[in-house]
């Protein structure tokens, strides 16, 4: 009996040290996750500026050349209209 307790007790220490570096490990994991999400959102907001330009531009070149323009589709040139 006396053996099977030391035994599960051993068992016990064994899980709590691996809790531990679970729990050591979270904070690191989460602090990378953070690092990955404001990446992300920077890439997010220069792919939003590049798309802002471009339909800038394609804009400028609709009001400069309208008759190029007229053979477009007409959802097209309303959206790009806006």
């Amino acid at each position: 009996m006396e053996i099977s307790l030391v035994s599960g007790k051993i068992v016990l220490q064994k899980y709590e040290i691996q809790k531990t570096r679970i729990q050591i490990q979270i904070p690191e994991y989460q602090s990378k996750l953070e690092d990955k999400a404001g990446e992300f959102q920077e890439k997010e907001q220069e792919q939003n500026k590049s798309m802002a330009s471009r339909l800038e531009k394609l804009i400028r070149q609709m009001i400069l050349f309208p008759k190029v323009c007229q053979n477009w589709d007409k959802k097209v040139y309303r959206f790009l209209a806006l």
